[in-house]
């Protein structure tokens, strides 16, 4: 067993790997989760200036185990450890913030995949910071996107998004001057915000629209009731989160739903499994061209120990990284 381990820093995992790569690791990794890979709904636990948030996956088919672990505060911190799922040894610790969007992205791409329509190709978009361009980016590997609508409060960043679309994605991107005009009308739906309330209006979602929620969760919410009232499928990254089993897992629990719940507006039935699920093929996706289907996600170690491993994998190939020790248990007791 070595006590030698990889750090690998943002510089170098900065386009390391493509969107697409993104996809293919996060889809193989939610199946192995539907599958019965453990996996942990995120905590979060902090003081009044700073919060820390965890989760953790184990995943023996690829013999890797591991999870994200970031602190906020006066700004975002994110690591990721990677060890191997048979014994235990560190492989790698991860600097998380570069890759965060593109792995976080991955999880629309793949409920894209599976629940928007198979000639889904236009896209409205409520937000455009990382998350929304890298939502983008990953669900052009799933379908051919031809239309783009981006609603931003602040005009200046609406239409830089629009641009920037246009001409990194040769996608004809337009900004629009309200969210329902983003909303309305299109196949699929990027919400993703740091909204502390709804950001979107259901009455604007159209039958046979998808929509990815990547954004705001507990104690905030970026989806209306009434969104939630017209959606038939309802599929959260990782089930237990929804209604959490402790004030911890409560903390980053699917906030809209929750007040949709509490209203009638939907039952136990709308929830669909869990990603995985439908990864697996163990749940159908899309079943009608009429369904309003939501998959939310504010995070899990699925996909982030996934890109991690996809992450791992390039790097040594490209011998990047710089050693680092880290003393198991039997060698510190000899110090």
């Amino acid at each position: 067993m070595s006590d030698e381990a990889l750090y690998l820093s943002g510089d170098e995992l900065a386009d390391l790997a493509e969107p697409s790569e993104y996809v293919d690791a996060v889809k193989q990794g939610f199946a192995y989760r539907g599958n019965g890979a453990p996996a942990t709904a995120p905590a979060r636990i902090g003081g009044e200036d700073a919060v820390i948030t965890s989760y953790t996956a184990v995943f023996p088919e690829w013999n890797v185990m591991g999870g994200y672990m970031y602190a906020v505060g006066a700004d975002v911190w994110y690591t990721t450890p990677l060890f191997r799922a048979d014994t235990g040894e560190l492989l790698a610790i991860l600097d998380g913030a570069v890759w965060n969007p593109l792995k976080t992205g991955a999880v629309a791409a793949v409920g894209t995949d599976y629940l928007a329509r198979e000639n889904a190709s236009s896209v409205g978009i409520v937000g455009s910071a990382q998350i929304a361009k890298s939502s983008l980016s990953t669900i052009t590997a799933v379908r051919d996107i031809e239309t783009v609508d981006v609603y931003s409060p602040t005009v200046e960043s609406r239409e830089a998004f629009a641009e920037e679309v246009t001409e990194t994605l040769g996608i004809d991107a337009s900004p629009v001057g309200s969210s329902a005009e983003a909303i309305s009308d299109v196949d699929i739906v990027i919400i993703a915000t740091d909204a502390g309330s709804p950001v979107i209006d259901g009455e604007n979602i159209s039958k046979g629209t998808h929509i990815n929620a990547m954004g705001a969760a507990h104690p905030k919410r970026e989806i209306d009731i009434e969104t939630y009232r017209q959606v038939d499928k309802y599929v959260p990254d990782i089930r237990s989160r929804v209604f959490g089993h402790s004030v911890q897992e409560r903390q980053r629990s699917a906030r809209g739903f929750l007040e949709a719940f509490d209203q009638n507006a939907v039952s136990e039935n709308t929830i669909h499994g869990e990603l995985g699920q439908l990864a697996a093929g163990n749940l159908p996706g899309r079943t009608n061209k009429n369904e309003v289907t939501l998959v939310d996600s504010v995070g899990t170690a699925i996909e982030t120990v996934s890109a991690a491993h996809l992450l791992y994998q390039k790097a040594t190939e490209a011998g990047l990284g710089s050693n680092i020790k880290n003393i198991p248990r039997h060698m510190a007791d000899e110090l």
